[in-house]
């Protein structure tokens, strides 16, 4: 059970982090073309990565979890660079959530206190 569960969460993992790497790129480097220009909200290819990173965040924390419980990383010889290095791709996800959720949050605030 306990080298399937590591083989599962390293796929998992491994494949989660080749997203969010794909994703990053776009987000940084994409079109700047709307997707769908008759689309109510039309949103670019940037945009759009933006916010699947965003959406991914809680299954990437979740890989990055089993990653490194089942692997034992805590009893590794340098558990801290390992650490950062697996929980990484989370952070990224979670930073693009919360500037999601800040957005929303200021224009709540505008919308309710200057209109």
């Amino acid at each position: 059970m306990n080298k399937t569960a590591k083989i599962i969460s390293g796929c998992v993992y491994g494949i989660g982090a080749a997203i969010v790497v794909s994703l990053a790129g776009v987000a940084l480097f994409g079109s700047n073309q709307a997707i769908n220009t008759d689309a109510m909200l039309s949103v670019t290819w940037r945009e759009q990565a933006f916010m699947i990173l965003a959406f991914g965040t809680i299954p990437m924390i979740l890989a990055s979890m089993a990653l490194y419980k089942f692997n034992d990383v805590k009893n590794s010889a340098h558990k801290i660079r390992n650490a950062v290095c697996i929980f990484l791709p989370a952070a990224a996800c979670a930073g693009c959530a919360l500037f999601i959720i800040g957005l929303l949050a200021v224009g709540y605030v505008r919308q309710l206190f200057f209109s």
